[in-house]
């Protein structure tokens, strides 16, 4: 079943997140997203998951996905919000010149 599949996928995705294995996370994240077209925050999760790792516009890119998705009202202001942290932080290593 689709449904137990992202269950479990999640509960993945969350321990390595726990551990701070967020390269796996992520993969496990992707294959969520992939399972689930539609779902706004699997995308956000790997958005969440590209920023922890530092990468900012890949964390953009999937940001922005999840909030053209049905279903992203819901949490409309969190997406928002890490995404501008995001492009803070692109902006930052812009400035540093380290982009």
């Amino acid at each position: 079943d689709g449904m137990e599949e992202v269950s479990r996928g999640n509960v993945l995705a969350q321990e390595y997140w726990r551990r701070g294995m967020f390269k796996e996370a992520e993969e496990v994240f992707l294959k969520l997203a992939n399972l689930a077209k539609d779902d706004a925050k699997s995308y956000f999760n790997v958005g969440l998951a590209k920023y922890a790792q530092g990468d900012m516009a890949g964390a953009i890119s999937w940001l922005e996905k999840a909030l053209k998705l049905p279903g992203s009202d819901e949490h409309h202001s969190v997406y928002h919000h890490q995404m501008g942290s995001a492009y803070c932080r692109l902006a930052e290593r812009q400035n540093d010149g380290l982009l």
